[in-house]
């Protein structure tokens, strides 16, 4: 799903689900969406105004926020991985508007973007198929991709977000040179000027590692980003062990006990961090948010006073369709 303000008008483009039953137990196929619907969040409103369609389905790429509109980044559908950058755009009459930017070099999904000076920059994700620890730096006039390094290991669905002049990726889920896969806890900076990276203090809570992997991350201000959502380490890691070594009849009989959990089960997190930036220090609020935790990725988008939380899976497969809306009491 594709999320971003334009003009305090909140944009949700695309998407997918599994309308039709369950993956495991149904053998129902996920359906990928075209729609996009504009709601009007206006002093404290957020009524449906206009609705519009993707020029086809599109899910799990990156949205950017730029002076005009929104772009729409990579992604996927039932075809495949997408290697499209799509503008979008409201006019007077909230009519949507798509118009195609450029292609990318490779198919491209599950990671974090955003243009700095007029280049267009890719981080991690899936480049063609597979999980990279890497970096695209797109110049538009040449149409293509100086390549990078990006510090850790390869990663998809990772919480990021941009302040300044720099790029912050929080978490993640790891694929290894061997093929295995496990939920990550390292957090990194990137500096568009300098050119470089920094390792940032490991994500913890109550002093071990803890998981945003599939969260969304958000800034507050220049020195403190907001993070929500994520698996649950444990059962994450210990589902991805299975899903990847058992064989056969023990790995049917594993699938349908794992996707039957309820979400309490799979505990996705409820926890608000907040990352100090100055002080490269995590902190957590006294609440958790008051409803089941998200992943999957998680869409949240911040307008002026209010955090957006938008949809998102609260076990595996399940997705919600409620949107929830909080307040900012303090800032600081």
């Amino acid at each position: 799903m594709f999320t971003g303000i334009i003009d305090h008008y909140l944009v949700i483009a695309g998407g997918a689900n599994f309308p039709n039953g369950h993956p495991v137990f149904d053998k129902a196929n996920k359906v990928f969406h075209s729609n996009v619907y504009v709601y009007d969040i206006q002093n404290g409103a957020f009524d449906l105004v206009a609705q519009g369609q993707l020029p086809v389905p599109q899910a799990y790429g990156a949205t950017i926020k730029t002076e005009n509109g929104l772009w729409l980044v990579g992604g996927k559908n039932e075809n495949g991985d997408m290697n499209v950058v799509l503008e979008l755009t409201l006019d007077r009459q909230l009519q949507v508007h798509t118009r195609q930017i450029t292609t990318l070099p490779f198919t491209w999904s599950n990671g974090a973007a955003d243009i700095f000076n007029n280049e267009l920059y890719l981080f991690a994700g899936n480049w063609d198929g597979k999980v990279q620890a890497q970096m695209c730096r797109y110049s538009f006039s040449k149409s293509a991709c100086e390549v990078t390094s990006i510090p850790g290991l390869p990663r998809v669905q990772f919480a990021s977000t941009r302040i300044a002049n720099k790029f912050y990726i929080f978490s993640g889920i790891a694929q290894t040179p061997n093929g295995t896969s496990h939920v990550l806890t390292d957090s990194y900076s990137f500096d568009f000027e300098q050119l470089n990276w920094q390792a940032l203090s490991e994500i913890t809570f109550s002093g071990k590692p803890f998981s945003v992997a599939g969260g969304s991350a958000l800034a507050l201000d220049d020195q403190h980003v907001l993070i929500l959502g994520g698996v649950n380490k444990k059962v994450f890691d210990d589902a991805l062990k299975q899903l990847t070594t058992l064989e056969g009849e023990e790995l049917i009989n594993f699938k349908k006990k794992y996707f039957a959990m309820s979400p309490e089960e799979f505990n996705f997190s409820r926890q608000q961090f907040i990352f100090n930036i100055p002080n490269n220090e995590w902190l957590t609020l006294n609440k958790r948010v008051p409803f089941y935790g998200g992943a999957g990725p998680l869409q949240t988008v911040l307008d002026q006073k209010f955090v957006y939380w938008l949809s998102g899976e609260i076990k595996a497969v399940e997705r919600t369709p409620a949107i929830y809306r909080a307040l900012i009491i303090n800032k600081k």
